[in-house]
């Protein structure tokens, strides 16, 4: 017969099973979201549509942000090991950069080449998580 205290550490890691479970199907559920803004906005910069591109930055950087804490926090309890966030943190400095320059060229090629490709490694190394915490 199992303990009372037992059954409430096995219930604690089977509801932060289905946590980590569901923040990991969340970010599989935003980042197209999020590479579609990032392209979109790019695509804005390169058709001189700086409106375009202004209304959406903002919401983009709040979308890597959310997205990064998200992999931060599921790294803590030792998964994604293998997407290193601190990669993003350098192409957004870089974006920064561009962006006071006002190097709309910069600007674009860093979202469309640098940001978009690495969301998409992202997902793939996430889904793959999933994958094997729906597995277990």
């Amino acid at each position: 017969m199992q303990s009372k205290a037992n059954k409430e550490k096995e219930h604690e890691e089977q509801r932060l099973g289905q946590l980590i479970y569901d923040a990991l199907n969340s970010c599989t559920d935003y980042i197209p979201k999020l590479k579609n803004a990032v392209v979109i906005t790019a695509e804005h910069i390169q058709e001189e549509n700086k409106e375009g591109a202004l209304e959406l930055l903002p919401k983009v950087a709040e979308g890597i942000s959310w997205l990064v804490g998200a992999i931060a926090a599921l790294k803590k309890h030792g998964l994604l090991e293998s997407i290193n966030i601190e990669e993003i943190n350098e192409h957004l400095k870089e974006l920064e950069s561009a962006l006071k320059n006002r190097d709309f060229v910069l600007t674009a090629d860093l979202l469309e080449y640098e940001i978009a490709p690495m969301l998409d490694s992202w997902l793939y190394a996430i889904r793959q998580e999933a994958k094997l915490k729906k597995e277990i």
